[in-house]
């Protein structure tokens, strides 16, 4: 953790038992993802719960890219190359929703507005799709045209 100001400076930190691809933050809980799991941590390094499974024991992410926490705290949007973006309730991991189409190909990025809206890039499908925090397709707010690099 670094505090900004007229010089950055390293304030804490802590080690993690895993390989980090992913980090979002909220009201002092740090969302920390590997490949398949999402760990919940407090800012002293205290391990809260790994969200990863869902009540059936089916596995929730395969291929994590990164991650984003709702302005509420309550979602946690989850870009995962092979599963679209999965949204789960950010205390008890269920799954609330998931897109996985032919026009989001490779999730590989996601962020908020902290208005409502969730933006997802897909990787090879070369654009960014915008979602209500409660799943709903707003639309594509960006794509890639045709002979522009």
């Amino acid at each position: 953790m670094i505090s900004l100001g007229q010089t950055m400076k390293a304030m804490r930190s802590f080690k993690v038992d895993l390989d980090c691809c992913g980090i979002a933050y909220h009201d002092g809980e740090l969302f920390i993802a590997n490949t398949t799991s999402v760990y919940v941590y407090d800012i002293t390094g205290t391990k809260l719960r790994k969200l990863t499974r869902n009540k059936r024991g089916v596995t929730l992410f395969s291929n994590i890219y990164n991650l984003a926490v709702s302005a509420s705290g309550r979602k946690l949007f989850v870009a995962d190359t092979n599963n679209g973006v999965v949204a789960v309730d950010s205390k008890t991991g269920r799954k609330v929703w998931q897109y996985k189409a032919d026009d989001l190909v490779n999730a590989s990025d996601v962020c908020i507005d902290g208005r409502g809206s969730v933006f997802i890039c897909g990787g090879n499908s070369h654009n960014v799709l915008e979602f209500s925090e409660e799943g709903e397709r707003l639309g594509e707010t960006v794509r890639k045209e045709v002979g522009v690099t």
